[in-house]
């Protein structure tokens, strides 16, 4: 996880794209319980490290890879969340 980090952090130095998730990933409506977008694993394993890369430059060196990581998969998997709706 730390290597993926840093290797997000290389790339995303390169370009400040904010984080943004396609809308043409999303799966058809449905009636029921809101469900999350489908995305390739690989995308939302990019999308999280991104996201977990921009948590760790707000707090600089305080922070915990891992709660970065964590606090930024909740993050991704809502936003997947309320663009399916």
């Amino acid at each position: 996880m730390a290597r993926e980090v840093i290797k997000t952090r290389k790339r995303v130095a390169k370009s400040s794209a904010p984080l943004q998730i396609p809308a043409s990933a999303a799966a058809p409506e449905s009636s029921g319980p809101p469900k999350m977008i489908s995305i390739d694993a690989d995308r939302r394993r990019a999308l999280i490290a991104e996201a977990a890369y921009y948590r760790s430059l707000r707090h600089s060196s305080t922070g915990s890879e891992v709660e970065d990581w964590l606090a930024a998969e909740q993050e991704v998997d809502s936003r997947l969340m309320s663009q399916s709706a």
